[in-house]
C-alpha cells in the first residue's frame, strides 16, 4: 500500500510542471497556436534546419560552460 502511495505522489509531481507550462503558454501572446501544435502532435515533426540550429546552440552553450 505504501509503495502505491509513493508512486501516486510522484505522478502528481510530474503533472505540476506540465500544467504550469500549459498555463504559461495560454497566457502568452500567440500561445494558443503553440498550444494547439503541442496538443495535435505537430511538434514531433521537424526539419534538419531546426535540428542543426539546436545542435549549434547546445554546442555554443556547452563550450561557454566549459570555458567559464
Amino acid at each position: 500500500m505504501r509503495m502505491g502511495w509513493n508512486l501516486m505522489k510522484k505522478t502528481g509531481f510530474n503533472g505540476i510542471p506540465a500544467a504550469g507550462a500549459l498555463f504559461l503558454l495560454a497566457m502568452a501572446a500567440g500561445g494558443d497556436v503553440h498550444l494547439e501544435d503541442m496538443l495535435t502532435g505537430s511538434i514531433l515533426w521537424t526539419n534538419w534546419t531546426d535540428v542543426l540550429t539546436c545542435i549549434t546552440v547546445f554546442v555554443v552553450v556547452g563550450l561557454f560552460h566549459i570555458a567559464f
